[in-house]
């Protein structure tokens, strides 16, 4: 893990020097780097930095790289095929335990220019400076779990990994859109991360961008993902070997790391098929694991836990080096401040819907861990549920075959009755429209985003101005889909798997702790989007493909059940201190917040979930802190 910084000046603008590299890297002293670098091009066009945080043998030899003719790179990268690009950029074997990951896609970009991208696999972001053709080639990730922002002042174009960099260089200020604010507000689901503020830049993942001296930016996409036939004329068994074999591979690649490793655990089949075959692989290393808080049970919180508590606790006993990570209930209302800590180190307000990401990473740090394993994005795809092959069964005319999944699905308590099933399925493909409302009444996504936009208090005038009504409308017109495949591209691209990335790799850096996602392996990823959609859920047993792999890593309950049998931890009765804020209270923190006043109807806010009115509330009372001290504006939609 590292931070990466560059700046690329324009034609006959004055080299910027080396205080704006340096004011960048200073907002990564945070996090106590281990190593800091910089380096700039022969004729001072280009500067860049790097601060390192080392985990791994290759970390050691990482800084910012020259090549001969004068190329540089600055790159947080952690590559998985070092083996197969040795190969081709014909390095010796007994050579490339002395190529950092940086150098490797420098001679990368030197082999194939800015195709060099679609030879990577792993998680990257890097910055190229190409001296012969003075321009600066960037990219990031086929997933997005290495994020890249970047920005153009009238003098230079900036990149850097560090949000707040753009900050304390001087060269960007706190100016919030209004746009992304109300969406923060209404909870609008969104494909991609956004920065709040206006001028930065997200670089998309799975994209390169090319930026040159006279202000010019050209972006472009290196990889999607596509129908293949390599695997045609296999037989099931073959399929499901090779499916093991990938995903043990995409979890040993994960484990290099010269310190402890975590996983995250709780009782669902990803994170135990990710921490099983981990603790294998680690043969007597020890396996931190951290599940939901980490609360560790005793008398007061039994009747939470404990339940919960049971599978986990038999699947760790099955690995003899997993070793848990506990904590005591705290007393303080720990989400609100990692909030705030989060909020500082980006330099601006920005809301993480998952707290996990944060106390995971204070408590591994507490164990010297410095990479953490999730199995973050495991249903999209590779442990898919086989959602919406009944859609493809009935475009493809298999009457009797979709007929004999809706009674299996019915048999596991996966459907409901077969005629209601087909009754509804019909209707979705012959009338959507009326489909959709239908779903309303239904508890499920759409009725929460029904629910949502109808209960929340966020002033219409807002609504109206960015047209928020219209789009979630177009978002649950493109959710529904048709066949398996649609569903894996929606949910790994549609529907906000890179804003969960990101939002992980600035939480846990704060702790030094580096997150990898074997689920998205990008081999393992290509080869379960093009398993036959029967695997996926076989003999109306959803994630079936996925199941059969996990035989003497997890517990048999673990690996069969059905979702309704989960024992979900019972938050009802967890204390106040993890509950939201009464409106009462609500009320009291914005009788004199004209911010709030501004953006929020709370008279009328009486069907909002509180806990979500109450994150919003806390954004625009940092926001307003700010502005009252000249730190930040607000700007609206021209």
């Amino acid at each position: 893990m590292s931070t990466i910084h560059a700046s690329l000046n324009l034609i006959d603008q004055q080299p910027a020097g080396c205080e704006r590299i340096e004011k960048m890297l200073e907002a990564s002293a945070y996090w106590r780097p281990d190593a800091t670098h910089q380096l700039s091009s022969c004729d001072h066009a280009c500067r860049m930095a790097r601060a390192s945080l080392i985990n791994t043998r290759q970390s050691r030899l990482e800084s910012v790289h020259r090549d001969s003719s004068g190329n540089m790179i600055t790159a947080n990268a952690r590559l998985d095929n070092r083996d197969e690009l040795a190969g081709q950029l014909e390095i010796p074997a007994n050579e490339l335990e002395q190529h950092a990951d940086g150098m490797l896609i420098l001679l990368a970009y030197k082999r194939w220019g800015e195709a060099c991208p679609k030879q990577l696999l792993g998680d990257f972001a890097f910055v190229i400076y190409d001296a012969v053709q003075d321009k600066v080639f960037a990219a990031r990730d086929h997933f997005g779990v290495k994020v890249l922002f970047y920005t153009r002042t009238e003098s230079e174009w900036l990149l850097s990994n560090e949000h707040n960099a753009f900050f304390t260089s001087g060269a960007v200020k706190k100016v919030i859109k209004e746009s992304w604010l109300v969406q923060q507000l209404w909870a609008l689901r969104s494909n991609r991360f956004e920065s709040p503020v206006n001028g930065i830049e997200t670089l998309p993942a799975a994209h390169s961008i090319t930026l040159d001296r006279t202000g010019n930016a050209s972006i472009s996409r290196y990889w999607d993902l596509e129908e293949r036939d390599d695997w045609n004329g296999w037989d099931d068994a073959s399929l499901i070997d090779e499916l093991k074999r990938r995903f043990e591979q995409a979890v040993r690649s994960r484990l290099n790391s010269e310190y402890p490793l975590a996983s995250e655990l709780s009782e669902g089949i990803d994170s135990n098929g990710i921490t099983g075959f981990a603790a294998r692989a680690l043969g007597e290393e020890p396996l931190y694991t951290l599940s939901y808080g980490c609360i560790e049970l005793d008398d007061d919180n039994r009747h939470i836990w404990e339940a919960t508590y049971q599978d986990i606790y038999e699947m760790q006993a099955m690995h003899a080096n997993i070793q848990p990570i506990w904590r005591k209930q705290e007393k303080n209302n720990s989400l609100t401040l990692q909030q705030q800590t989060l909020n500082r180190h980006a330099g601006v307000p920005m809301p993480v819907k998952d707290g996990a990401h944060i106390s995971y990473g204070r408590l591994a740090a507490k164990k010297g861990v410095r990479t953490l394993l999730s199995g973050w994005g495991g249903d999209h795809c590779v442990s898919t549920y086989g959602d919406f092959y009944e859609s493809e069964l009935l475009n493809q005319g298999k009457f009797i075959t979709l007929h004999r999944l809706l009674r299996e699905k019915r048999a596991r308590g996966r459907s409901g009755k077969p005629a209601k099933a087909w009754a509804g399925l019909l209707l979705k493909h012959a009338i959507p429209p009326l489909f959709r409302s239908l779903m309303r009444r239904k508890r499920g996504l759409v009725d929460g985003q029904h629910h949502l936009a109808h209960s929340h208090p966020l002033k219409r005038i807002h609504v109206e101005r960015y047209q928020l009504m219209q789009k979630q409308q177009e978002f649950l017109k493109q959710y529904e889909r048709y066949s398996v495949k649609a569903h894996h591209q929606r949910e790994l691209f549609d529907v906000g798997v890179e804003p969960r990335l990101v939002e992980s790799e600035l939480c846990s850096r704060i702790y030094r702790i580096e997150y990898r996602y074997p689920m998205l392996d990008v081999r393992l990823v290509e080869l379960a989007y093009n398993m036959p959609s029967h695997l996926k859920v076989y003999q109306g047993i959803e994630r079936y493909m996925y199941r059969k792999i996990l035989e003497g890593v997890t517990t048999e309950r673990i690996r069969w059940r059905v979702k309704a049998d989960v024992q979900h931890p019972r938050y009802d009765h967890i204390d106040n201190n993890n509950r939201s804020e009464s409106r009462e209270s609500i009320k009291d923190q914005t009788d004199d917040s004209a911010l709030v006043r501004d953006y929020l109807d709370l008279d009328g806010s009486k069907q909002a979930k509180a806990r979500r009115l109450q994150k919003g509330i806390e954004l625009l009372l940092e926001i307003e802190e700010q502005r009252q001290s000249g730190e930040m504006e607000i700007t609206k939609a021209s």
